[in-house]
């Protein structure tokens, strides 16, 4: 009887590391092929600029979960938002988060991408590590998913060089909800 549960529960385990590992092998493989996509739209001199913005934020906005960096980045401040202030913030900060992503590319120059490693930190959360190597330096970005509802996996945050996006805009919105409230704040936002 004892020899039947232990081998049930290395059964389970096994399957659960097999499906884990299946798991984070295919979310690899999906942003991998969707920041190749943008390597490889970044090096197209015959897009104009604007259709080439376009077509990268079309390849990787389905690997964010706005809505909920949005909310994370308020912090406490989220609940006490009518949802109609929740969402004009989420649109506002989107738009925002998209700009300063065409940014970053902006300053790409035959870097390279490469994956390293993902692991499952909880049953709904996983992080990617990978590396931005260019000719004199390396920079580590650590990407951090949440399975959504609908079972997708998809980045709430990224740590470039230990930095997190999410804490550093949690701080400045709170320093200027601190001096303002959400109308002042979105209002920088759309400055």
């Amino acid at each position: 009887m004892i020899l039947k549960f232990f081998s049930g529960i290395v059964f389970v385990t096994l399957i659960s590391s097999t499906l884990f590992a299946d798991e984070a092998k295919e979310l690899r493989l999906r942003v991998q092929d969707k920041i190749s996509t943008v390597m490889t739209l970044l090096k197209d001199n015959e897009l104009q600029k604007e259709q080439r913005e376009h077509r990268i934020l079309r390849e990787i906005e389905v690997l964010f979960d706005y809505k909920l960096i949005a909310r994370l980045s308020l912090g406490k401040e989220w609940k006490k938002l009518n949802s109609k202030k929740q969402g004009e913030f989420t649109d506002i900060f989107t738009k925002k988060l998209k700009e300063s992503y065409l940014e970053k590319l902006r300053l790409f120059n035959d870097e390279e991408v490469v994956f390293e490693s993902s692991k499952k930190i909880k049953e709904n959360r996983m992080q990617m590590l990978s590396y931005i190597i260019g000719k004199t330096d390396k920079k580590e970005v650590l990407y951090k998913f949440h399975k959504s509802k609908e079972g997708s996996w998809l980045i709430y945050d990224l740590e470039i060089e230990g930095i997190s996006i999410l804490r550093t805009y949690r701080t400045q919105f709170a320093t200027e909800l601190k001096k303002g409230n959400i109308d002042t704040l979105l209002e920088k936002l759309n400055a």
